[in-house]
């Protein structure tokens, strides 16, 4: 199976390379440093998780992942954050988040919940396709 494409959005050149080295293994992984460049790499590849800032420059993540979600409803968005409150998390859970991370991130919850949420996208497809086959 191929591996899972993630792309990472982040300003912060450090945070964004430290991700792309973290998950380069497991993942094909694709970065942009702002929410303009990430919208022209959702349109021409097949994304499947959006790791984004909130905070950057111009558009910021939640309207990024908005825009996101509009090209494609199956994306997994995860909203990643060094400013985060529960106000911020239930806003963008509420607007299609799948996940809302504090930065500095761990590695080991980034990547379960990866795991997760990729786990759960697997088994929505499945049950789709059942269900289309008993119709």
């Amino acid at each position: 199976m191929d591996k899972p494409i993630v792309l990472i959005v982040d300003d912060e050149k450090s945070a964004r390379d430290g991700l792309v080295r973290a998950l380069r293994r497991d993942y094909r992984v694709f970065a942009a440093e702002n929410a303009t460049s990430a919208l022209e790499m959702l349109r021409s590849h097949p994304i499947d998780v959006l790791l984004s800032d909130v905070r950057m420059p111009g558009m910021d993540g939640i309207t990024l992942m908005q825009r996101a979600l509009a090209h494609n409803p199956e994306l997994i968005c995860i909203i990643l954050t060094a400013y985060g409150d529960v106000e911020m998390a239930v806003q963008a859970m509420k607007k299609g988040a799948a996940d809302f991370m504090i930065k500095p991130i761990n590695l080991d919850k980034l990547e379960f919940t990866l795991d997760r949420v990729l786990a759960a996208k697997k088994i929505e497809l499945e049950n789709r396709q059942l269900r289309v086959q008993l119709d």
